[in-house]
């Protein structure tokens, strides 16, 4: 791995909580909020950024991912026990697809919209899980339904992100500590050309992404405390010190989209652990001199 100078940059706290695992940070220009999920809580949240006011959806059962939905009124959640519609206003949960898997030994993970408005959803399999490594999968939701995309050697699926030009999907498995590409076509919501980017050391675990206007890949390696930035050719760029041993995920937001978020998680850490680690499971931010892409909503539900 090429060595780059470890950097250690002034984060500020954006909401002090302490979510077990907080992860998929999604800003929503406009309104100056971040949506984020607490998996274990299980919950779905939206934090006004300046006054700190947070609206808690609580779920049926653990969350990996969701979708804003293009409307405004609610988003696709993808719990264990399968896809859900929540609405935001009266906080029912339809189920929309039961689970494509065993879910005694998967489950949902990470995911996000592409620009067409598909959700991207993974399903791992289960830590402890007597199943074979490298049976997960990657599922594309869109008007056609449900359907896997990506199904061979993946175990822990992270870490997906669209390339600013929308022809490279990456995609990260914390199993195997690796970062693959694919190329993308957007327009039909498919991938091919398959490539390995990055081969990780066993103690950096790869978890969420975001990418950056100049293409550039940032994951944070939760357990070692570090957030990564990734050239397209797979070149280690940026090296950032995490407040947390456990960061989970990065995405851009702020009006000009140059406020670096950090989601992170507490749920693994006793008594003496949290005391030593005040910030674990808060929302962190900081300033790394780029921008973000907007993230895109779900748009195939009325």
């Amino acid at each position: 791995m090429a060595k780059v100078k470890l950097e250690e940059p002034r984060w500020e706290c954006a909401l002090q909580v302490r979510a077990k695992t907080g992860e998929e940070p999604v800003y929503v220009a406009g309104e100056d909020v971040l949506y984020w999920i607490d998996c274990y809580g299980p919950s779905l949240n939206r934090t006004e950024l300046k006054s700190g006011r947070t609206k808690t959806w609580k779920l049926s059962d653990r969350i990996g991912t969701y979708g804003l939905l293009a409307n405004g009124k609610g988003a696709v959640v993808a719990l264990g026990s399968g896809l859900y519609r929540l609405d935001f206003k009266d906080e029912s949960q339809t189920l929309l697809h039961a689970p494509p898997y065993d879910f005694e030994n998967y489950r949902f993970n990470s995911g996000r919209c592409d620009s067409a408005g598909r959700l991207w959803v993974g399903a791992m399999r289960i830590p402890g899980s007597k199943k074979p490594v490298g049976e997960g999968g990657w599922y594309r939701l869109d008007q056609r339904g449900l359907s896997r995309e990506i199904g061979v050697d993946v175990t822990i699926t992270n870490g997906i992100a669209f390339s600013p030009d929308d022809k490279t999907m990456y995609i990260a498995d914390s199993h195997a500590n690796l970062i693959e590409a694919f190329d993308f076509d957007a327009r039909g919501g498919t991938v091919s050309n398959r490539r390995v980017t990055q081969r990780l050391p066993s103690n950096w675990v790869p978890d969420g992404s975001a990418v950056d206007t100049e293409g550039g890949y940032w994951t944070t390696m939760i357990g070692a405390g570090r957030v990564c930035r990734y050239l397209p050719d797979g070149t280690l760029d940026r090296e950032l010190l995490a407040p947390t041993s456990h960061p989970t995920m990065v995405a851009f937001g702020g009006p000009n989209l140059d406020v670096l978020y950090l989601t992170t998680a507490s749920g693994h850490l006793d008594a003496a652990g949290l005391a030593a680690q005040p910030h674990a499971g808060a929302i962190l931010r900081c300033n790394v001199g780029m921008r973000g892409i907007p993230e895109p909503k779900f748009r195939f539900l009325d």
